[in-house]
């Protein structure tokens, strides 16, 4: 292995280490009668503040926004796919309030909807391998609350992170928990009013949410990128693998071009042991940018956050005098 070679592998990781940031984000939105007019501006206001303020890297190749609608049926008001430019993403929320309001508080039929927008098999579905977060607002108690539970566990078993921001008095504190992803307090935000949701700080909401979504495991598992040199039988070796993504889906596959291992030369050259540390050492490189990388980061954002912060449960922090 030349020094260009290396050289271009220790490039490619530092490009890794940026491109870290790609997040699949859903809103649910209740548009019933406990959301009213009044109040679903009042929420898109905050939409609005939130994606602008800490949503910064909405692209192609980097944080996806869709939009669901929920009262009576629900609506399709923004897919994934499009949902790749701030533009596009205010443009489509700053009018849903025309749909309201219904009926019915059918949050069940929303949470189906947003497992079929996370689905990549799905024409308009979100990528493959992509943390994926919803984020529910809603200002009533569920229709139908049986039916609420066995959606929300389905969309929980499909690894989809969920936030719940519950408005008003006329929402269910007890359905509001289960609905949100352990633990509930960096899940799940509370305030009573319409009112009080216009001095709630969406931004430090936003980030932190954005921060859940890059900080997140990986949803497929690891493709090991080389081959033991230890030789084994045909035998020895299994027909077929199975395993289970983080999105719930079984995972099968079946080598069909696999050679008999009987007889195989295990001898290796000094020159192939000397690149595999080489390539090791690049690796371990790797992890040391990505982590040097994170930390600025991570100080910058610290420097830059206000001095106030919205807790969630809608508490708010005391200034911290500097």
């Amino acid at each position: 292995m030349d020094m260009g070679t290396l050289r271009m592998l220790f490039l490619l990781c530092i490009l890794q280490s940026f491109a870290t940031n790609m997040v699949d984000i859903v809103f649910l939105v209740d548009i019933s009668g406990s959301m009213g007019k009044n109040g679903s501006k009042t929420v898109i206001k905050f939409m609005m503040k939130m994606v602008n303020t800490s949503f910064n890297n909405i692209s192609q190749d980097g944080v996806r926004v869709g939009i669901i609608l929920f009262s009576d049926s629900e609506k399709d008001e923004l897919f994934l796919e499009s949902g790749i430019s701030k533009g596009n993403v205010l443009h489509f929320t700053k009018n849903f309030h025309t749909h309201c309001c219904g009926t019915e508080t059918n949050t069940h039929l929303g949470f189906k909807r947003v497992r079929e927008y996370f689905n990549h098999s799905h024409p308009h579905g979100g990528r493959e391998c992509v943390p994926k977060i919803a984020v529910v607002i809603m200002a009533g108690v569920s229709a139908n609350p049986s039916e609420t539970r066995k959606e929300v566990i389905k969309t929980r078993d499909q690894s989809i992170e969920i936030f719940v921001l519950g408005i008003g008095n006329s929402t269910n504190k007890t359905e509001l928990e289960f609905m949100a992803s352990d633990p509930d307090d960096s899940h799940l935000y509370t305030v009573d009013s319409f009112q009080k949701l216009k001095n709630i700080d969406s931004r430090s909401i936003g980030e932190h949410i954005i921060e859940t979504g890059v900080n997140a495991p990986p949803l497929c598992p690891k493709r090991s990128s080389s081959i033991s040199p230890i030789s084994a039988s045909a035998s020895s070796v299994p027909e077929s693998t199975e395993g289970t993504n983080r999105e719930g889906t079984s995972t099968k596959g079946t080598n069909t071009d696999r050679r008999s291992a009987e007889g195989a030369n295990t001898k290796t050259s000094s020159a192939e042991g000397h690149t595999g540390v080489i390539f090791g050492g690049v690796l371990g490189a790797c992890g040391c940018v990505g982590l040097l990388v994170t930390g600025v980061l991570v100080a910058i954002r610290v420097y830059n956050s206000k001095k106030k912060r919205i807790t969630p449960y809608g508490q708010t922090e005391p200034e911290v005098s500097q």
